[in-house]
């Protein structure tokens, strides 16, 4: 288990990211989000680590079309 990078639930996932469910979905279906983790047939978690490094690129992305 990996304790310094733990996976979090997709509901844990809209919390530290601010959005929905549908959408983060549909991010991850155009390949816009932190990668899936599959933990089962029907349930997938994120990296938190990932979380964070899409967050922060995403806020780069933004100050730089701003300026």
């Amino acid at each position: 288990m990996n304790t310094t990078n733990p996976i979090v639930s997709k509901k844990d996932a809209t919390i530290i990211c601010g959005i929905s469910i549908p959408t983060i979905d549909r991010l991850v279906k155009r390949g816009d989000f932190a990668p899936k983790i599959q933990l089962s047939a029907r349930r997938v978690g994120f990296y938190k680590q990932d979380l964070y490094h899409w967050l922060n690129s995403r806020m780069c992305h933004n100050q730089s079309e701003e300026a």
